[in-house]
């Protein structure tokens, strides 16, 4: 998976648009797919939607991520 830089998420947690709405649209697919539901009609067909309760809640855990993300130093055997 692609990571989002960390400038991007330095920017998201001092609310800059931009970046709140490039981490959003980062992990889009990932949140719809998670917060998808299932149902069987009343002709055995099954069907999937996004519950939007779920879409919304995920949206706020991935919000409080941002706002809690805390950089620190690599230890000193890091190499990278």
């Amino acid at each position: 998976m692609k990571q989002v830089p960390l400038p991007i998420i330095m920017a998201a947690q001092n609310n800059a648009p931009e970046a709140v709405d490039f981490v959003l649209r980062h992990f889009e697919g990932y949140i719809i797919n998670k917060c998808a539901s299932t149902y069987t009609d009343e002709y055995g067909g099954r069907h999937s939607f996004t519950d939007d309760d779920l879409y919304y809640e995920a949206k706020n855990a991935l919000f409080a991520a941002i706002k809690g993300f805390q950089l620190r130093e690599p230890p000193g055997e890091f190499e990278g």
